[in-house]
């Protein structure tokens, strides 16, 4: 089963982020399948990880996995409310 995306995918050169990013029966997501849906670099990535900013992760047999639902999470705490979203 291929995964299917609830929003368009983000351009390379977008300010934002789609806050549903994907529908996957995958538990875990690389860095490199987060950077594709969500159009942030898997440099930027691994930089947040070292400065413990940016979504939350797993660290798993030497390699870095994130949780879709984690992913979801970190994207709804950024995003900026404004006075017409009701």
């Amino acid at each position: 089963m291929r995964n299917r995306e609830i929003t368009e995918r983000a351009p390379k050169d977008a300010a934002h982020i789609p806050v549903q990013l994907v529908e996957t029966p995958k538990l875990l997501l690389t860095s490199r399948e987060v950077s594709e849906l969500t159009g942030i670099s898997v440099s930027t990535l691994s930089i947040w990880r070292t400065r413990k900013e940016g979504p939350r992760y797993v660290k798993f047999n030497r390699g870095i996995f994130y949780r879709p639902e984690s992913l979801r999470k970190f994207f709804e705490y950024c995003e900026v409310r404004t006075i017409d979203m009701r």
